[in-house]
């Protein structure tokens, strides 16, 4: 039965990932379990490569439909907020693009669970929110027309149509990528006390 003391020092929620962690003389130890891309070198570094240029291009693509001369469609909440939404979603893609890069090979599972679990979901609603962008746009012009600049108008929504497409496709990439999980015991190099930024 597990001490009174040992139960006090358990951690839940966001930070119960501490719980793997063991102080052994003077360093933290994570005793939990690990996660190994499946496949060789070269595929996982394609594999990152494909997700890390993926990402930032959509960033891209997001804030490119705000960089061209003003519009009247920039002035509707009914097409700013698909757009601004179609941002942050990209955004949250670029957070666990990163993590995943930081992660390494294996990778603990509490970054697994950040990362490679949640960017599949975070793709679908990127792709979904900029084909909710399009669709605002699409509206809106059918019932204002397209303005004082047709083109500046037609290059939002085509861009915002290109950036859905783009985060589809990085959704099925990265639902393809398969990670095996690994019952490992402590080894030297994974000796490192844990970062709240992780």
């Amino acid at each position: 039965m597990m001490p009174d003391k040992e139960k006090k020092q358990k951690r839940r929620g966001r930070r119960s990932y501490l719980n793997d962690f063991h102080l052994e003389g003077s360093e933290y130890v994570y005793r939990g379990n690990t996660y190994a891309f499946e496949g060789g070198e070269k595929e996982r570094k394609s594999f990152l490569t494909f997700m890390t240029l993926g990402s930032l291009v959509s960033l891209l693509l997001a804030a490119g439909q705000e960089i061209f001369p003003p519009v009247e469609m920039s002035d509707s909440p009914f097409t700013t907020v698909p757009w601004l939404l179609q941002t942050i979603a990209v955004c949250t893609v670029i957070w666990g693009v990163y993590k995943l890069l930081r992660g390494g090979d294996p990778m603990r599972e509490y970054v697994y669970e950040k990362s490679v679990k949640k960017l599949p979901v975070r793709l679908l609603i990127a792709s979904v929110a900029s084909f909710v962008t399009v669709a605002s746009e699409a509206i809106y012009i059918v019932i204002k027309g397209f303005g004082r600049s047709a083109v500046n108008t037609v290059m939002r929504p085509s861009l915002a149509l290109i950036n859905g497409v783009l985060c589809l496709f990085l959704h099925l990439l990265a639902k393809r990528g398969r990670w095996t999980l690994i019952n490992k015991s402590p080894a030297k190099a994974e000796v490192s006390p844990p970062q709240d930024g992780e």
